[in-house]
Order: structure tokens, then sequence, then C-alpha cells
């Protein structure tokens, strides 16, 4: 899809080319070579500005909606790349991928449990306080968020923050839903297994991973 996406967008770029930059070449050259009895000393020198003129306008006039829509382009395109999901592991080092692995199925596991006591080592105390508040609003409105069938697809652009913090997009595939712990009805999700993507933050003092932040992607 990202590969088609930027076939379409450079066909988009070369139709503009055409439509925009054409027509002002036909304008251009008019003014140049047009009025064919007109060529005294003192209105060629006139003429001869005036062309160099409108020649300005119509660069200017063509290269602003072209960098606008360029841009544009390349906004979409950083935002279609940055969700697609990714297969397979890009990280080179095996042991801090089997980490990451873990420390996600685990959390996810507790999560699923309704209690992440278990692994309150693999959070930092900021977000664990936060999934956690989370948790209890869920009890105390009789519900619980399942995550079942957790499966890592894909791990992606790692990225060292600083010596000590670095980020890791996941790609897995999960059954997600709220439930109604008295009715048993689903309020949110379903029990189809979908894909998702999300950003993991991690804070390391060498040997231990903690998670700190999540960010999760609309794919």
């Amino acid at each position: 899809m990202f590969n088609r996406l930027k076939k379409i967008c450079g066909t988009l770029l070369m139709i503009l080319f055409i439509f925009r930059y054409a027509p002002h070449v036909s304008a251009t050259a008019g003014g140049f070579h047009g009025g064919g009895g007109f060529h005294g000393g003192g209105f060629h020198g006139v003429r001869h500005n005036s062309g160099k003129y409108l020649f300005t306008n119509s660069l200017i006039g063509f290269l602003i909606p072209v960098i606008f829509w360029i841009g544009l382009i390349c906004f979409i395109l950083f935002f279609v790349k940055r969700n697609r999901y990714q297969k397979g592991s890009t990280i080179k080092d095996r042991a801090l991928s089997k980490k990451i692995k873990d420390n996600f199925i685990n959390i996810q596991n507790a999560w699923d449990n309704g209690d992440l006591y278990p692994v309150s080592d693999l959070y930092e105390d900021q977000l664990y306080h936060k999934h956690c508040k989370l948790l209890e609003t869920y009890a105390k409105k009789n519900r619980v968020n399942r995550t079942l069938e957790v499966k890592i697809e894909g791990l992606s652009r790692y990225k060292e923050i600083n010596h000590s913090k670095f980020e890791i997009d996941i790609s897995f595939r999960a059954i997600d839903f709220v439930r109604d712990k008295r009715t048993k009805s689903i309020i949110k999700g379903n029990k189809s297994k979908r894909c998702f993507k999300q950003r993991w933050t991690f804070t390391t003092d060498g040997s231990h991973i903690v998670v700190s932040k999540i960010v999760e992607f609309k794919i």
C-alpha cells in the first residue's frame, strides 16, 4: 500500500507540473516573441524587462504550489509509513529483542488478569500508577478489559533517545474487548483477532528494562 501511495503521489506531482507550468511557459514565450511590428529600440528594451518580470512571476507562481503539495505529500507519507504494520524484527541485538518481547507479553497477560502488581518491576512508577487507575476504573464499573491470544509479529524503528532510554515499535495481533461482568455483554471491541501497533519507550540501566511510555497508532 505504501509503494502504491508513492506512485500515486508521483503521478499527481507530474500532472500538477504539466497543468501548472506549461501555460506560464506559453505566456512567457508570447511576451518575448509576440507583437511582430514593435521592434523599435526603446520599446524593445521595455518588452525585454517585462518578459523577465513575467518569467519571474511565472516561476514563483509555479514554485509556491509545488512546494506546498510536496510538503503535504511528504507529511502524508510520513504518517502512512509510521503507522504501517511491520512483520519481522529489525533489532540485531537478540538478547534485547527477547527482553522486549518477554516484558510486552508479561504486561499484556497481567492486564488481561486485571492485576499489574506481578509486573510492577517492568514499569516506571508513573506509567504503572496510571495503568492501575485505569484498571480500578474498569473494576468500579464492573467491567474488564480482556487481551487474549497476543502474538508479536514485528519489532521495528529502534531508536536510542539517550544512553538510558530507547523506543521501539511493536506490531502484534490480539483479541481486545471490554466486557460487562454482570451482563457478560461486550461494550467495546470484539472477539475477532486484530492487528495493532504501539510505540513503547523503555528506560534501561544496561541490564534491566522498564516501560515508561506507550503510544498506540491507528493502522
